[in-house]
């Protein structure tokens, strides 16, 4: 693997800490509270490899899609407009500092 993308992924990862100790430190400390030391470190280390599942299912899907848009050159406007879409739609959480109606029912009809 290049040595350039693990350092780059390591350093994103040291940036995002701080957002993930004020998110969630409290949270997985209350959940491993009763659980002692061998169970803080089990959480922890099935939280990350469910992360890292996560994160090579999505990475694959994505990958999938890149090479199905490079063998089909039709595809190619679709694959450039999605991540338009997707760069609008971070643009404008930016702007705007919330989320679309839209976005926020998404979840909450499956009740």
């Amino acid at each position: 693997m290049n040595a350039a993308l693990i350092g780059s992924a390591a350093l994103l990862g040291l940036a995002g800490t701080p957002h993930c100790a004020a998110m969630c430190g409290a949270a997985c400390a209350a959940v491993t509270a009763r659980g002692g030391r061998a169970g803080q470190w089990l959480f922890q280390l099935a939280r990350v490899g469910g992360y890292g599942l996560a994160g090579a299912v999505a990475a694959a899907s994505v990958g999938s899609l890149s090479r199905l848009a490079a063998l089909s050159p039709a595809l190619q406007p679709f694959w450039m407009m999605a991540h338009l879409a997707a760069l609008a739609l971070g643009l404008w959480l930016v702007w705007t500092g919330r989320q679309p109606a839209w976005l926020e029912r998404l979840g909450s009809s499956a009740r």
